[in-house]
């Protein structure tokens, strides 16, 4: 209940591996818990198709745009995130919040620090993405290219390094 890294960190890693989530406990500083979240590619996480029509009518599939998948992608990075300070908070109650570091292929991609009363007001039924902006107005990505995909960010959190798991 006092937030002890003896019990917090126990309990959060039975946690992410019952959920099969590739996270870990970097630091516990007071109520916030610093995690690093490891994060599968684009290519793994998200459909490389997508639903089309053709001119007669019919139903049929065509490859995704670099946008849709990158879209996809940042949607996945999102709902990570999410279910990952969900889980932190469930397991800590007396947690006020998650800082949670994803990262694809040791490069950091998504920073956020989510406190348990904004995933509380959190709009549940919206996309991931509009979730996880709304919850931290300050949560640092980069877009670059044309398809506007997640590029790498430098990361450090109250003088907690965060590194990505492995």
């Amino acid at each position: 209940m006092a937030n002890a890294p003896e019990a917090l960190n126990p309990a959060l890693a039975a946690r992410f591996r019952k959920r099969g989530r590739t996270a870990r406990v970097e630091a516990i500083q007071g109520d916030v818990v610093h995690v690093a979240l490891s994060l599968a590619s684009a290519t793994a996480a998200v459909p490389t198709t997508n639903f089309a029509r053709t001119p007669d009518g019919a139903v049929g599939l065509r490859q995704a745009t670099p946008a849709e998948t990158a879209e996809w992608y940042r949607q996945y990075v999102a709902s990570q995130i999410l279910l990952v300070a969900e889980e932190c908070l469930g397991a800590g109650p007396m947690l006020a919040g998650v800082s949670v570091v994803a990262s694809y292929d040791d490069q950091p991609l998504v920073a956020a620090c989510l406190t348990r009363a904004s995933l509380d007001r959190a709009d549940w039924g919206s996309h991931p993405w509009d979730a996880l902006t709304e919850g931290d107005h300050g949560v640092r990505f980069s877009l670059s290219g044309p398809g506007r995909e997640l590029g790498p960010i430098e990361v450090s959190h109250a003088g907690v390094a965060v590194t990505a798991t492995s």
